[in-house]
């Protein structure tokens, strides 16, 4: 398997940055699911899991020395 899809594991200033971020987007988590069930609701919870998701890979890519 290529290392693109090895597992990285943080060390602690990428960890610190995945909590902020994390704290963050449970923030907006909360605001947004605060408007009620709707269809843009969903789309933009989805987006947010999305930006989480690709905050993750920038991490790791950063921690591994860029790419």
């Amino acid at each position: 398997m290529s290392e693109r899809f090895a597992f990285v594991k943080f060390d602690d200033a990428h960890l610190e940055h995945q909590r902020m971020v994390r704290e963050h987007t449970e923030s907006l988590e909360e605001l947004v699911s605060s408007l009620g069930p709707s269809r843009s609701v969903s789309v933009a919870l989805t987006k947010l899991e999305e930006f989480y998701m690709w905050v993750g890979k920038a991490l790791r890519d950063h921690q591994k020395g860029g790419e």
